[in-house]
């Protein structure tokens, strides 16, 4: 017969495997794009990392509790504490994603750390969630300690596992902002490039607790200007119409930007131009 792992030791594992998860997909999404929120209803990589943070500190602290009131009481563990201190069945539920849970307000990132920030901001608590584990097992804790909004009351270990879960879950959220990072394949004609403008969030010229506020830099078009979009519109209109057809010209009475933008959509689609 094998000798039967600690709790301790099964909680760590699985700590530590959920934490290996999270860093793979932290590392999967490039450096210069952790800060960028994959869109505009979406957490960036360093907002997810600050709100497991958060989670965690705030885990770390009912098992604080927890401990300090087995303590005070002197309940030591027995041998019906050791059995597996992890259930499949939850984690189960955390892993299902199709079930989502409403982000309390306390728990919002402010989008205010760099991801590396985050993730040291994330390790330090998780340092203290290892050591109040390690410290459990010579305590029964099988009463609940808090209730989880969802879930209902836990015990020391299933707030254990969640903070494992949790991790988890948000891993696989991180993977999913792959593909709005990636670089577009390339354009078959500058025209594919009008309109194509990022979109960044304003954060230090945005006063704290107001709106979130974005801004399309329009100058990525290819002449520099917004005026690109109007000029294509024009000009494909007008082809949809039958207003213009091959060998025709466009004449356009300015001086500026337009005629710039009007240029390039004619020359691309081989029209002659006459500003």
């Amino acid at each position: 017969m094998g000798i039967m792992p600690l709790p301790s030791e099964e909680l760590l594992q699985h700590l530590d495997q959920t934490r290996a998860a999270l860093r793979a997909a932290v590392d999967s999404i490039p450096p210069a794009h952790r800060e960028q929120r994959p869109g505009a209803d979406r957490w960036s990589v360093a907002e997810v990392l600050e709100h497991l943070a958060i989670v965690e500190r705030r885990i770390a602290g009912r098992l604080s509790d927890a401990l300090a009131a087995a303590r005070a009481s002197s309940a030591t563990s027995s041998a019906g504490s050791l059995a597996a201190a992890i259930d499949p069945k939850q984690v189960a539920q955390l892993a299902d994603r199709s079930q989502r849970f409403k982000t309390s307000e306390a728990s919002e990132p402010r989008g205010a750390l760099s991801a590396d920030a985050a993730w040291t901001a994330l390790e330090e608590v998780r340092a203290d969630v290892a050591r109040l584990v390690r410290e459990s097992d010579a305590y029964g804790l099988e009463d609940p300690i808090a209730p989880h909004p969802r879930f209902g009351p836990w015990t020391f270990r299933q707030w254990v596992v969640f903070a494992g879960g949790h991790d988890a879950r948000h891993a696989d959220q991180i993977r999913e902002m792959l593909p709005a990072f990636r670089a577009p394949a390339p354009a078959a004609s500058v025209l594919q490039a009008i309109g194509r403008t990022p979109l960044v969030r304003l954060r230090s010229v945005v006063p704290a607790g107001a709106a979130d506020v974005y801004v399309k830099l329009e100058f990525f078009n290819p002449t520099g200007s917004y005026k690109d979009r109007m000029a294509l519109a024009m000009i494909e209109g007008a082809e949809r119409r039958g207003a213009l057809r091959s060998g025709m010209r466009v004449v356009e009475f300015t001086g500026g930007s337009t005629g710039s933008s009007l240029a390039m959509v004619c020359a691309t689609k081989g029209y002659r131009a006459v500003l």
